[in-house]
């Protein structure tokens, strides 16, 4: 039996060695997030609020934490939502949110996931041998620290949300506050495009992701202060569609109109080698200009009832995913193969989640699967698929069930509306909607979806 192995919580942290810059950034953060969240003033508060939490997510150093005893790693996903809930708390109107806040509606799902943690201990105390790899059991400390970082990652995004809007323009600030971010992130997108993603380097000294890992055929992936070019594209792709939902409610951001500052956003989205991320972006243009609102909000929940079936008829066979290759194959056979690859490897990892359906196997990476030399040959790529391995079915219901929830109910609430809120809230309700489809193929990179699912929890509860 080989050295025995935990991963941290956060296993994908860079190292021991310490980055200066990377951790004054983070101390920073708390401080200068804290202060200005504090001093919002009254009618800018849900954008000044929404811009502080989306900074921390946007240019944040990755893969460097505080490690403090009993707690989790604390580290941008942690502080981004967590600095500016606390601060929103200590002023005199508080969360506003009350005890049935935190527990009404799609929150319940939080408990789901977070209560979850423990029946995966309970199901996990036995060790892992894969030839020289050893990794140890889960114990009730373990189910505590991942408990606390889910907690504080999403739930804490989710709460957040919830917090600020109260109306629908608390709502149009946070979708403001999305585009200004992602006008943000442009000047970054195209030098990565022409020198390689680089940024993250200049800034905090490393690298997080390999080089193999952001070509594409003879260009770049660019990634930003993020984990990889597929989240950098779908926080494009969201900061666009806002910016179709704002110049359907005639907002204007920065003097421009919202339209007018759409178009820099989709030609660097469409150049920025995603092919996901534009279709998203295509199908959200055409639904703004061709769909009434009650058309935009049915095809939002068809999206997420497709989302919520896919994992069990992925898992029971019923989809044949390998047809789709095969016609994707035809057209570009380089795309074909990194999908079969994908496939395959999900087919690997729901035989191996099966094996503990309810609640998983829990983090230090015993959802993988190893070679006999203790080498993982696992390549993990959509959200559902790692939840599933990790926290089972409870997990995955937690996950899908509080992001997914918030897009029902909207006809009713909206009837009084005007017509352009109407417009607006339904563009809102489908870019959330296409913000669950993208954990399909796709990593849970940002807690952006449950940020979303908060501030349209807060203002479903606002008409009720």
């Amino acid at each position: 039996m080989g050295t025995p192995e935990r991963f941290s919580p956060s296993a994908d942290r860079q190292d021991d060695r310490m980055y200066p810059v990377a951790y004054v950034a983070l101390l920073s953060f708390v401080v200068i997030g804290f202060v200005s969240v504090r001093s919002a003033p009254p009618g800018q508060r849900a954008l000044r609020v929404a811009l502080v939490y989306l900074a921390g997510q946007m240019f944040l150093p990755n893969r460097v934490v505080f490690d403090l005893p009993i707690l989790p790693p604390i580290g941008k996903m942690v502080l981004s939502s967590t600095v500016p809930l606390l601060a929103l708390a200590s002023t005199p109107a508080g969360l506003g949110l009350g005890t049935k806040g935190f527990f009404r509606g799609p929150a319940i799902f939080i408990w789901v996931s977070v209560l979850g943690q423990l029946g995966t201990v309970r199901a996990n105390p036995d060790a892992l041998d894969f030839g020289p790899k050893h990794i140890v059991g889960l114990t009730l400390q373990d189910g505590v620290a991942f408990a606390l970082l889910y907690f504080g990652t999403t739930g804490t995004a989710f709460y957040l949300g919830r917090a600020l809007v109260r109306a629908v323009g608390d709502l149009k600030q946070l979708l403001e506050a999305i585009l200004i971010m992602g006008l943000l992130q442009l000047p970054i997108v195209l030098i990565e495009l022409r020198m390689s993603p680089q940024v993250h380097k200049w800034v905090y000294g490393f690298s997080v992701i390999g080089f193999a890992n952001v070509v594409r055929g003879e260009g770049y992936k660019p990634v930003g202060f993020l984990l990889g070019g597929l989240a950098m594209a779908i926080f494009l792709f969201a900061a666009a569609a806002g910016a179709m939902a704002l110049s359907r409610a005639g907002v204007r951001v920065w003097r421009f109109r919202a339209g007018t500052l759409l178009v820099p956003l989709w030609v660097v989205l469409a150049v920025s080698k995603n092919l996901g991320a534009n279709v998203f972006a295509v199908a959200a243009y055409l639904a703004s200009r061709f769909l009434t609102w009650t058309w935009t909000l049915r095809v939002a929940m068809i999206l997420v009832l497709a989302s919520y079936s896919y994992p069990y008829a992925r898992s029971a066979g019923y989809v044949d995913v390998y047809k789709f290759t095969d016609w994707v194959a035809e057209k570009t056979p380089e795309r074909a193969a990194s999908l079969a690859f994908r496939f395959v490897n999900e087919d690997q990892m729901l035989a191996r989640a099966f094996l503990r359906p309810a609640f998983g196997w829990g983090g230090y990476g015993r959802n993988k699967i190893f070679n006999d030399r203790g080498e993982s040959s696992t390549v993990m790529d959509g959200a559902w698929i790692i939840t599933l391995g990790q926290q089972g079915i409870v997990g995955l219901v937690g996950l899908f069930g509080l992001i997914g929830m918030p897009v029902f109910g909207w006809n009713k609430r909206l009837r009084q509306a005007s017509a352009d809120d109407r417009k607006f809230v339904a563009g809102v309700v489908l870019l959330h909607a296409f913000l669950l489809v993208d954990l399909l193929p796709n990593g849970y990179f940002l807690t952006l979806p449950a940020f979303v699912a908060g501030g349209l929890t807060g203002f479903r509860d606002a008409t009720s």
